[in-house]
């Protein structure tokens, strides 16, 4: 093609340019001027010569092209003769125009085939380049702690450096454990006992030792990698012969073992057998067990704290295997006293023949549909010491009153119980209520379930659904149903408090009673019959939105609190705000302990809503709470209790608080006012409370002192309650996450922690993309659950708007936070996840999303089992009996349901 626009600048008028325009196709051949022949001067450098490609090339392009002369062509006819331009303007060069300066850069390195040519010498450079990136790996490895795969040539490296500066070798890092973890402290003998060993650098080898020095024989394999770089192990040992006591583990350091001070107490014992009918003479008769409810309060004066928490004080290495209580087994009134005895002619003898298995401390009921419940074996906590670092410029004031606290000491130290036993046992091994009793179920708030289910068809259906109401507000309009966290309780009361309480006649007849109490948007407290759905007494009426989940006292006493968490109405009332204490012998309040700013209370921020949910401490008959307004409470009871006496008219049973109230006042210097809130609930080991903050301000506090032992930064507002979970015998973990708000916004991911709850040191993150809510919604808003028996090494998260849209439920390996499956929901999701497990130890997940769906899920593999839509929208987190979930939807038209697992 012709570039007319050069041609154009090389003729001068317009006459010229429409000739050229014109010309015959032949005459834009190529044109090559005449050049001064470079190799005749002297002076020129010669060049090389291209190869016979390019020549051959050019010789074949000549001569399909037409020649060229540069000598004047005629003209057609009315035109005038004009001297033709090349085909393209950049071809053609004046001989007579000064010449351009010839690039001998590129000249010089045309490839050419001739013996002359010289090839540039790169192997030099090459070798200077192989020796430089060497150096700089050496000195890599020189100076890097750990270098994985390359740690032999970083130590001959070390060495070497040593060697020729002088320089005496530092002492080799030995391999240590971090954790050691067994799935269940019991076991039979034949069976697999699984163990999880984290250690804090590649191990040669691990083996596992009993107190005494005993090697156990145990295959023990890492886990997902390679020798060099993976510090997860897992071992499995079946044990052929009885065993308890403490079991230890060793890391193999060259030549020698180094014992670590971690360990587990174990207990292997033979199976026990199934029980058989007594031989009689005459037919059996079987004899129906007594029927009776659960026996009155047993005193506990006379019991330490510890002792009634279970709680047992340990040694880093004892030298013998450390005490273990034994496990609480539930009396049967027909069989306590049985003996086999020959029946005479005359009437046959009556065997007593026991249930298979019953509630916890319970005796038998009469339904003959209630799923049988199995004993929980009474674990020993050992009593460990917080210590670590403040990470935060914290400013913590203790206040009784409004008078602040110099050098407060507690005169009695509170002690949590073992979660275990979160609900009063006696020393006789009975208990005065059973079941879900506050929010995640016990003080290390890791699920909501109580007693089994024995799911076969993986099936769920609509049992019963109760409705509940709505009432406007001022600023968040009408509000309906169940909102979060909305948790229900379900108590199982004994004969003596139901005949104190104010329960309907025909209620208070039924056999062992299970009552769902829950409080509503509506203002109101619920109080249902857990297999029917009726109403069992009247609800109580605070009059304004409760937020937070019920909570019971944990001695089986007719007392609850619940959260506020609104206090004006679409009407203009304007009422009072906080943690409602009721009375459940009336219905009438104990007291409320006030979330606002007055002259006896001092805070940083003014909300008085309490979204977090209590904890009762039998141990000590106190309440352990924080709340919006950023304090954290502890409130001693001071009850005075008696149930009624059936041979004493005049003692109809009584409860009377007299409560003193002790809070903290506590900030980080990073923090506003408006940042302090704690909308998550609480959760205690021993004697230390766990809390975070809305800053994100995660922090273990003493409550004998109630001074800050360490805080750490968990990123952004903290709104799942803390979960812990015991380390075998020698640690506690702690697991949270944040949802996406002021800090984190759009700009960083939500996180999932596991945290040392003794050292407040992060063991391991994981991160996901969520999308920002100005709400507090997006992230991890839902509560988690500690895995145990069958998923004991899971904890499982349920998050919150993930990128891309929906929620997911993510579990979790809790040694190293790698995931071991996940589900996606296309709706959002606040609703805390739910597990439970059959007498084998099989594990269900049992998720509700924010449009109503219920998914159950294998606790493995996170299959989905089955679904059911309850209709309406979820908020609220459930509970489960046995084999029914309780939960409540939001929307209009709201209800609570029953929901039976099959």
């Amino acid at each position: 093609m012709t570039d007319y626009r050069n041609q154009y600048n090389e003729t001068s008028d317009t006459t010229t340019r429409q000739a050229v325009k014109q010309q015959p196709a032949q005459w834009q051949a190529p044109y090559t001027p005449e050049m001064p022949d470079l190799q005749s001067t002297p002076s020129a450098t010669p060049r090389h010569r291209r190869g016979d490609k390019y020549l051959k090339a050019e010789a074949q392009e000549e001569a399909v092209q037409p020649a060229f002369s540069p000598a004047v062509q005629p003209a057609h006819e009315g035109q005038p003769q004009v001297t033709p331009a090349p085909r393209y303007a950049a071809d053609y060069q004046d001989p007579a125009a000064p010449q351009p300066r010839q690039n001998t850069r590129y000249d010089d390195q045309e490839y050419d085939d001739e013996d002359d040519y010289e090839p540039i010498r790169i192997w030099p450079r090459v070798l200077l380049a192989v020796v430089l990136i060497a150096l700089a790996l050496c000195i890599a490895l020189y100076f890097v702690p750990n270098a994985g795969p390359l740690q032999p040539v970083k130590e001959k490296i070390t060495a070497l450096v040593n060697q020729v500066t002088g320089i005496a070798a530092a002492p080799r890092e030995q391999p240590q454990v971090l954790s050691f973890q067994t799935q269940s402290s019991a076991s039979n003998l034949g069976s697999r006992t699984l163990f999880h060993i984290t250690t804090n650098q590649a191990a040669q080898a691990l083996r596992l030792e009993t107190a005494d020095g005993r090697v156990l024989d145990a295959d023990i394999a890492l886990i997902n990698g390679t020798e060099e770089t993976n510090k997860i192990w897992e071992a499995n040992v079946v044990f052929q012969e009885a065993y308890e006591g403490s079991v230890y583990v060793a890391c193999q350091d060259g030549e020698s073992w180094v014992l670590s001070d971690k360990m587990v107490s174990l207990r292997v014992m033979a199976p026990t057998p199934q029980p058989t009918m007594l031989p009689t003479q005459a037919p059996a008769v079987t004899q129906a067990p007594v029927v009776t409810d659960a026996p009155a309060l047993v005193s506990a004066e006379t019991q330490s704290p510890a002792a009634q928490a279970g709680i047992i004080v340990s040694t880093p290495l004892p030298t013998q295997a450390p005490a273990t209580e034994v496990p609480v087994i539930p009396t049967w009134a027909p069989a306590a006293t049985a003996q086999p005895t020959q029946a005479p002619t005359a009437e046959p003898t009556q065997v007593p023949t026991p249930e298979p298995t019953a509630e916890p401390t319970q005796v038998p009921t009469p339904e003959p549909t209630a799923t049988p419940e199995p004993v929980p074996t009474a674990t020993p906590m050992p009593r460990l010491t917080a210590e670590g670092e403040i990470g935060f410029s914290l400013t913590d004031t203790v206040f009784i009153g409004a008078k602040a606290q110099d050098d407060f000491q507690r005169e009695e130290g509170y002690v949590a119980p073992n979660p275990d036993q979160y609900v009063y046992v006696s020393s006789s091994g009975s208990s005065p209520a059973a079941g879900v009793l506050t929010f995640r179920g016990d003080n290390f708030r890791r699920n909501a379930a109580y007693g089994t289910a024995e799911i076969e068809e993986e099936t769920m259906s609509v049992l019963w659904k109760s409705p509940v109401g709505s009432l406007r507000t001022e600023d968040n309009g009408t509000l309906w149903g169940v909102g979060w966290t909305g948790q229900p309780a379900i108590i199982k009361w004994s004969v003596q408090a139901r005949e104190m309480m104010n329960l309907y006649e025909e209620k208070k007849d039924t056999k062992a009673l299970r009552e769902v109490i829950f409080g509503a948007q509506d203002g109101k407290i619920y109080f249902l019959d857990l297999l029917t759905g009726e109403a069992t007494r009247d609800p109580i009426n605070v009059g304004f939105p409760l937020k937070g989940s019920v909570s019971l006292d944990t001695k089986g006493r007719p007392m609850l609190t619940v959260g506020q968490g609104i206090s004006k109405l679409a009407s203009g009332k304007t009422g009072k705000i906080g943690l409602h204490a009721y009375s459940l012998i009336d219905g009438k309040p104990f007291f409320l302990l006030n979330g606002r700013q007055s002259d006896t209370q001092k805070q940083y921020f003014t909300n008085g809503a309490f979204d977090g949910t209590a904890l009762f401490l039998h141990t000590n008959d106190a309440i352990v709470v924080a709340g919006e307004n950023g304090l954290l409470y502890t409130i001693d009871l001071n009850s005075k209790f008696t149930f009624p006496d059936a041979n004493t008219p005049d003692q109809e049973g009584s409860l009377e608080i007299d409560q003193e109230i002790t809070y903290l006042r506590t900030k980080a210097s990073a923090e506003k006012d408006a940042q302090v809130p704690v909308e998550s609930s609480v959760a205690m080991y021993d004697k230390y409370i766990y809390m975070a903050d809305t800053y994100g301000v995660l922090r273990c506090v003493n409550s004998d002192t109630m001074e800050t032992v360490w805080a750490m930064d968990n990123g952004d507002n903290t709104d799942a309650a803390i979960a812990l979970d015991m380390d075998g015998d020698t640690g506690v973990s702690l697991y949270t996450g944040n949802t996406a708000y002021s800090r984190l916004s759009t700009k960083k991911d939500v996180s999932i922690r596991r945290v040392d709850a003794l050292t407040g040191e992060e063991v391991w993150k994981y991160d996901i993309k969520c999308d920002y809510n100005k709400s507090q919604l997006s992230g991890v808003k839902a509560s988690p659950v500690i895995g145990q028996h069958e998923i004991s090494d899971l904890v499982i998260f349920t998050v919150n708007q993930v990128k891309g849209g929906g929620s997911q439920v993510i579990a979790l390996r809790k040694a190293d936070g790698s995931v071991a499956w996940t589900h996606d929901m296309e709706a959002d999701t606040i609703s805390s996840p739910v597990a439970v497990y059959n007498a084998a130890g099989e594990a269900w997940v049992i998720q509700a999303d924010g449009d109503g769906t219920l998914y159950l899920l294998d606790g493995v593999t996170g299959k989905v089992c089955n679904t059911l839509n309850l209709g309406g929208e979820v908020e609220a987190s459930p509970a489960v009996y046995n084999d029914i979930l309780v939960i409540g939807t939001c929307s209009k038209d709201a209800y609570m349901y029953a929901i039976k697992l099959q």
